[in-house]
C-alpha cells in the first residue's frame, strides 16, 4: 500500500508519468527489546559540614557552640547557646513521647538537670531555668555540663535512644 502511495508523489507525476515506487532493499526487523533496568537510587550525601555525635563531643571551655544539632529522626534544630543543646533534645524527647513524668526529677550532683519545678533538692532555685511542657530544665552549667547534662537526661529516659545517635554540627 505505502509503494503505491509513493507513485502519487510529486516528483513522481510531474513528467506526467507516475512511477510506482522501489521494493525496499531491507525487510523490516523486529527490533530487539531494549532491557529496561531499575532506576538507580537516589544518591544520599552527608550532611555537609563537621558533624560530631554526642558521644564523640568533648568541648572545651572557651569553645564556640555548635551550630545545629540533629536528632534520630533526621530533623535538625539551631543552636546558638551551649544551652540550647539540652534545651532541644529534651523538647524533641518529649514531643516524641520518649521522656514523660516518669524518671523525673533526673539529677547531677546536688542539682536538678531536669524537674518537676524550678527548685533543687537543697530548696535553692534554679539559677536560669528554661520551661519545657510540664518540665523545668536548668541551663545554668558551663558547655563541658550542658553535654554530659544531655546525655544524662537521654541515658535516663532510656526507650531505644541513646547519646551516639544525637550529633552536633560544629562551626
Amino acid at each position: 500500500m505505502c509503494l503505491s502511495a509513493l507513485a502519487l508523489w510529486r516528483r513522481s507525476v510531474q513528467d506526467g508519468v507516475a512511477q510506482p515506487g522501489q521494493s525496499p532493499l531491507l525487510e523490516p526487523q523486529n527490533p530487539a527489546p531494549v532491557p529496561i533496568s531499575p532506576p538507580e537510587p537516589p544518591i544520599i550525601t552527608p550532611m555537609p559540614g563537621n558533624w560530631q555525635t554526642l558521644t564523640q563531643l568533648q568541648p572545651v571551655k572557651g569553645d564556640k557552640p555548635p551550630l545545629e544539632i540533629r536528632f534520630p529522626d533526621g530533623s535538625t534544630a539551631p543552636v546558638k547557646y551551649w544551652s540550647d543543646i539540652p534545651h532541644t533534645t529534651v523538647s524533641w524527647l518529649n514531643r516524641q513521647g520518649i521522656l514523660d513524668e516518669t524518671g523525673i526529677p533526673i539529677q547531677s550532683g546536688k542539682r536538678y538537670i531536669l524537674s518537676h519545678n524550678d527548685v533543687h533538692p537543697t530548696e535553692k532555685k534554679f539559677t536560669n531555668s528554661r520551661k519545657i511542657n510540664q518540665f523545668y530544665l536548668e541551663t545554668n552549667y558551663s558547655n563541658v555540663n550542658n553535654i554530659n547534662n544531655t546525655k544524662a537526661v537521654i541515658e535516663s529516659v532510656g526507650k531505644g535512644v541513646e547519646p551516639g545517635q544525637f550529633s552536633v554540627r560544629l562551626p
